[in-house]
């Protein structure tokens, strides 16, 4: 009796292994069916700023970002009469693992209770994808998309195969998947509602696995062809006739400074009324956007070298004569005081909230 016990057991366990085992093989053939299925199919990258963003220091690895990909910013949208304002963004708008003194937070603070201040910040991202989340630039699949009979979800793309293009064939690269307000989670594709999920996300070296699910006629095959529209769920916001502030291009994802310009443009268009900010980058040297954008442009290069280190209450340090020299934001407003870096500290974060505030009250937005 024990024998037959103790048999019983073993077959059991083996058959178990088994079937993962089998699991486990199954996803790994789909993925690599995928890659094979379309390993012919060139998508154009943009590959000419992407030199200029890594001199300049991109986006390292963000420790507040979850297992999956998923942000830990909470960034709820309230259908209230409080006036919204999008911070539209990489991880410097983000706030990496400062969450609390990013300058959404500190905007926030200054502002009170009339105003909804959305952190739409996600480390990583390119200005093109960006003003995709947004809404500015269109996004078309880069590939026929295809659910198996019964499958609820499907593979789609990994960190060798892009799936989003813009309409000039330009990949549209997400890093993460922001939750709640400012949403890519859900997405419509040919006009029909899905949702989209990481999984085995790392952030350093990048690889994850992009997975899309669908809710209806789960039991029937469909393909999505190529060239599908593809709708992000956070580009309502804005338009929602409240205020955007725009700071992207420490990632790359422009080929010039017109380029640049064209995508800010597209994103205000999007937005649909006058009511915005433009932060010029600080980490490189970029002409040409005092005439795109007028009295609606911060350069907060030039304001923190004239007053922030005094307005923050500081006392200069060799470091910051250095960064002056360099012409570049004083050291001791950058993250870990390094110049070099293109993230803010506390002190960066809270003066740069307070020039976004002052400027704001100048252009009538902020009372």
């Amino acid at each position: 009796m024990k024998k037959t016990i103790i048999f019983l057991i073993i077959v059991l366990l083996t058959t178990g292994v088994s079937c993962k085992s089998s699991k486990t093989t199954k996803k790994q053939t789909k993925i690599q069916n995928f890659e094979d299925e379309y390993s012919d199919v060139d998508v154009e990258t943009d590959t000419s700023s992407k030199t200029t963003s890594e001199s300049k220091g991109s986006d390292p690895v963000t420790p507040n970002k979850a297992q999956g990909g998923d942000s830990k910013i909470d960034i709820p949208l309230v259908e209230d009469n409080r006036i919204i304002v999008a911070c539209w963004g990489d991880s410097i708008t983000e706030g990496m693992d400062m969450h609390s003194d990013s300058y959404p937070s500190k905007l926030k603070e200054m502002l009170g209770t009339n105003y909804n201040v959305l952190n739409a910040g996600d480390g990583g991202e390119t200005s093109r994808t960006i003003a995709a989340r947004q809404g500015g630039l269109k996004v078309y699949t880069s590939l026929p998309i295809i659910f198996g009979q019964n499958s609820k979800s499907t593979f789609i793309s990994n960190e060798h195969q892009g799936i989003f293009v813009t309409k000039d064939n330009n990949p549209v690269t997400l890093t993460s998947l922001l939750g709640n307000a400012i949403s890519v989670n859900k997405v419509k594709i040919g006009g029909k509602e899905y949702t989209l999920e990481f999984d085995k996300f790392v952030w350093s070296p990048r690889s994850f696995e992009l997975y899309l699910t669908r809710t209806e006629n789960i039991s029937q095959r469909l393909e999505i062809p190529k060239g599908t529209e593809v709708v992000f769920g956070g580009t309502d916001v804005s338009k929602k006739g409240g205020i955007d502030i725009y700071m992207m291009g420490a990632n790359g994802g422009y080929s010039n400074v017109a380029d640049y310009i064209s995508q800010l443009k597209a994103m205000i268009a999007h937005h649909g009324n006058d009511k915005y900010i433009v932060i010029k980058p600080y980490w490189t040297d970029m002409s040409g956007l005092e005439e795109a954008f007028g009295n609606h442009l911060i350069d907060f290069k030039k304001l923190s070298q004239q007053n922030g280190i005094a307005f923050e209450g500081l006392t200069p340090t060799e470091e910051d004569n250095k960064a002056a020299v360099r012409n570049q934001v004083p050291a001791s407003l950058h993250y870990q005081n390094d110049a070099s870096n293109v993230h803010l500290n506390k002190y960066g974060y809270h003066f740069l909230a307070h020039c976004i505030y002052e400027k704001g009250k100048a252009l009538g937005y902020f009372k």
